[in-house]
């Protein structure tokens, strides 16, 4: 699985170019560069690597928008952390 996005983060302006997001051998890469098929802020770019919702999801509430090269592919959906309730 392989998807390349644009983050639009406001409070840090140097996120604001090309990213591949990767899954190979069950392990997310990220890495700079690729071709965008994702445009997203960097809160919903959070919401989906943490696992609480994913690309597709984010593509149907309008938070994201897929370029028509998008193929749609999302990494697998796992919750990746949760703070303790005191």
């Amino acid at each position: 699985m392989e998807l390349a996005f644009q983050v639009e983060d406001p409070q840090a302006p140097w996120n604001a170019e090309a990213f591949t997001l990767a899954v190979e051998d069950g392990r997310l890469h990220v890495r700079p560069g690729g071709k965008p098929e994702l445009r997203l802020g960097i809160g919903a770019l959070s919401a989906a690597l943490a696992g609480f919702t994913t690309f597709r999801e984010l593509g149907a509430w309008e938070v994201a928008e897929a370029k028509p090269a998008c193929r749609g592919q999302d990494p697998p959906r796992r919750v990746t952390w949760l703070a303790d309730h005191f």
